[in-house]
């Protein structure tokens, strides 16, 4: 529903028998979503956790008719299992420990067009809203699929910037996507590294706040920020 992508899917457990990434459109960018087996077979013991490990983002899937709470119990307990460190809803990115990089988690309830999935939803959100976003779908009647995408970017931590040069309009339809964090100067040395070397100053503008004013190399770039490098 979200990618054009083709897996089997069927109305029997462990129809996804491997990883299946596909590309969903978000606003002006792009995230991909990787589809994995079911974390409780034992087929996928020996592979599943590299996946998980080196993913920017997870999101738990679970139905809304079926103990959406207790589904989820179990899946965080496999994260903690499988030593996949994850961050609670206002925590700060944490840093890198023994190899493994914390990632936000999210939690998708399907099936919301089922009858008994609003009482699920409540259950859910009650258990776990306080910790991580909890994003109800219905991929059949494509209900929240929209919040689900925007849910996906929030959580990966990164934000879109807009480059523009003197007296021209800026594309708005092609951003830089980098890392929340991400420095006027870091971003000079992404897009080149002869910006870097060239760098006098930036001007930033912004819906919110800024109209042109100048920043320093280490102002921290925010999602929608468009900046003019002058070198």
């Amino acid at each position: 529903a979200l990618t054009k992508a083709s897996p089997q899917i069927a109305d029997y457990p462990y129809s996804t028998l491997k990883p299946l990434p596909g590309m969903a459109r978000f606003e002006n960018t792009w995230v991909q979503l990787v589809d994995i087996p079911p974390l409780l077979w034992e087929a996928t013991d020996t592979w599943v956790s590299n996946v998980l490990r080196n993913g920017d983002a997870i999101c738990l899937v679970v139905e809304l008719i079926d103990d959406p709470v207790g589904q989820t119990e179990i899946l965080l307990d496999e994260m903690e299992t499988r030593r996949v460190p994850i961050l609670r809803r206002d925590d700060s990115p944490g840093e890198v420990s023994d190899g493994l990089h914390p990632k936000r988690l999210f939690i998708a309830g399907t099936k919301l067009d089922l009858p008994g999935a609003g009482e699920g939803l409540e259950l859910l959100k009650a258990a776990f809203d306080a910790s991580y976003h909890v994003v109800p779908v219905s991929a059949r009647e494509g209900e929240g699929t929209a919040l689900f995408l925007s849910t996906a970017f929030q959580s990966l931590d990164r934000v879109r910037v807009y480059t523009k040069t003197p007296g021209k309009k800026p594309d708005l339809e092609s951003p830089f996507v980098f890392r929340k964090g991400t420095t006027v100067i870091e971003m000079a040395r992404e897009i080149h590294k002869d910006f870097e070397k060239r760098y006098r100053t930036a001007r930033i503008y912004s819906e919110d706040k800024y109209n042109g004013q100048r920043v320093g190399k280490d102002f921290v770039l925010r999602d929608g920020d468009v900046i003019e490098l002058i070198v």
